[in-house]
């Protein structure tokens, strides 16, 4: 396990619901090829907050990645429509793009 991903836990520790520090862990994971724990972890981001776009984002990549395609597309969906009501365009335009891709396939 990196060092980023122990540091962000010892801080989630102190702070446990704290979304920022949990998308980062999501984040992590994924850049570590870890795709089941950034699944995981952005699904309980979204337990917590089922408006935080960008935990959309990064389980719909991860999704992608652990080749469960039928709800990468679903959360994707969901995801832009959230976003699009928080006013996060740039993670909309992203969630979009992806999602392109997806159909396409």
């Amino acid at each position: 396990m990196s060092k980023e991903i122990n540091k962000i836990k010892e801080l989630l520790k102190i702070y446990p619901q704290d979304v920022v520090l949990m998308i980062s862990l999501a984040e992590a994971y994924f850049d570590n090829k870890d795709y089941q724990k950034a699944v995981d972890t952005s699904r309980e981001i979204l337990q917590i907050n089922p408006d935080y776009s960008v935990a959309y984002r990064i389980l719909g990549r991860a999704l992608v990645k652990t080749e469960e395609l039928t709800d990468a597309i679903k959360t994707y969906k969901k995801g832009i429509v959230v976003a699009g009501k928080n006013g996060d365009l740039q993670v909309a335009k992203e969630m979009k793009v992806f999602l392109g891709r997806l159909e396409k396939n």
